[in-house]
C-alpha cells in the first residue's frame, strides 16, 4: 500500500534529522507484511531507493538493490536490543579479562614469557650498522608518526571522494564516529592511565640493544615509565576497525591493517613497549569501543549534525 507524505508528516513520525533529508512530496511503500517493524521504500526522483526503517523516534536508511526490494525482513527493535547488549557484554567481558591478565598474578602465567621472548628476539635485529637498526629508527621517527597521520588523512579523503556524492555526508559521518571514538581513547589513556607506572622493557630488561647507540642525527624513544597502552597501537587499531567495520572496501581494509602493523612492531623491536601494551591495550579499546559504532546512533547523529550544516552552506557553493 502507497502513501504520500510530505516533509511535515515525516518530521512529526520521525526524527528531526531526517526531515532535513526531505524535499518536496515523497512516495512511502510498506514493502513487506511480515517485517515486525515498521519500514517502507524511498523513492525519490532521479535517486538511489532507500529503505526507511522506523524504530521508536529513530529512522535509519539502507541502500535498496531494485530486485531484492521484497526479499527483505528486518528484526524487531526487541530482537535488535537483545542482539546489542548480548554483543557488548560479550565485547566487555573479553576486554575485562586482557585487562585482568595484564595486572594479576595471570600475567606472569599467560604473558610474561611471550613479551620477554618477542622483545628479545626484534631487539636482537638492532645492530651496529644494520639496515634493520636503520628501519627501526626511522619507523619510531616522529617523521614516521607524523607521516601515519598523513595516510590515514589521506585514506580518509580517498573514502569521502570515491564515494557517490548523495553518500559522500554519510561516509563523512562514518569517519566522524570513528575520530570522535579515537578521541575517546587517547583521553582515557592521558588522563585516567597516564600515570599508571608500567615501565617498558627499555627499562625492565637491561642490558638491550638501544637504537640510539647507532644512529646519529636524531633520537627516538627507546624506554618509558608507563608504556601502557601503546598509544599509537591503540590508535591505529581503532581506525583500521572501524574500517572494516563500517566500510565494505576490502583494500583500504588491508591498508588500514598493514599500516596497523608498521605503527606497531617497531615500538617493541626498540624497547619503547611491551606486545601487551600492544595486543592488550589495543584489543581492549577496540572491544569496548568498536561495537558502539554498531548498536548505537553514534553514526546517525553525526549525520544529522553534517546535514544541518551542509543545507545552510550557500547553493553557489555546492555545485
Amino acid at each position: 500500500m502507497a502513501v504520500m507524505a510530505g516533509p511535515s508528516l515525516l518530521r512529526n513520525r520521525f526524527s528531526p534529522g531526517f526531515s532535513l533529508k526531505i524535499r518536496g512530496i515523497i512516495s512511502l511503500e510498506r514493502i513487506h507484511p511480515r517485517a515486525q517493524s515498521k519500514f517502507w521504500v524511498l523513492s525519490l526522483p532521479g535517486k538511489t531507493r532507500y529503505m526507511l526503517l522506523s524504530a521508536g523516534r529513530t529512522l535509519r536508511r539502507y541502500c535498496l538493490s531494485p530486485s531484492k526490494d521484497r526479499e527483505i525482513i528486518m528484526p524487531s527493535p526487541t530482537s535488535r536490543l537483545r542482539r546489542s547488549v548480548l554483543l557488548l557484554i560479550i565485547c566487555n567481558a573479553l576486554a575485562a579479562f586482557l585487562l585482568v591478565s595484564n595486572f594479576t598474578g595471570l600475567y606472569d602465567i599467560l604473558w610474561s614469557g611471550l613479551d620477554t621472548r618477542i622483545f628479545r628476539s626484534l631487539n636482537a635485529t638492532v645492530t651496529p650498522d644494520g639496515a634493520m637498526t636503520h628501519f627501526w629508527a626511522w619507523t619510531n621517527s616522529k617523521t614516521f608518526d607524523h607521516g601515519t597521520f598523513v595516510l590515514m588523512l589521506l585514506i580518509c579523503i580517498y573514502l569521502v571522494l570515491s564515494a557517490k556524492r548523495e553518500d559522500r555526508i554519510e561516509v563523512m559521518a562514518k569517519l566522524g564516529a570513528i575520530t570522535f571514538l579515537i578521541l575517546l581513547a587517547l583521553l582515557i589513556s592521558k588522563r585516567i592511565i597516564g600515570e599508571f607506572h608500567h615501565p617498558s622493557p627499555g627499562l625492565a630488561l637491561r642490558p638491550y640493544n638501544d637504537i640510539n647507540d647507532f644512529i646519529t642525527g636524531y633520537t627516538v624513544k627507546t624506554s618509558s615509565d608507563n608504556s601502557f597502552p601503546g598509544d599509537h597501537a591503540m590508535t591505529s587499531a581503532l581506525f583500521a576497525g572501524g574500517i572494516i567495520l563500517l566500510f565494505r572496501r576490502p583494500w583500504v581494509a588491508i591498508l588500514s591493517v598493514l599500516l596497523m602493523i608498521f605503527v606497531s612492531v617497531p615500538r617493541l623491536a626498540g624497547g619503547g613497549h611491551w606486545f601487551t601494551d600492544v595486543i592488550i591495550g589495543g584489543g581492549a579499546a577496540c572491544l569496548i569501543l568498536l561495537p558502539w559504532l554498531k548498536v548505537s546512533p553514534l553514526v546517525g547523529w553525526i549525520e544529522c549534525v553534517l546535514q544541518w550544516a551542509w543545507d545552510r552552506v550557500p547553493a553557489s557553493l555546492k555545485r
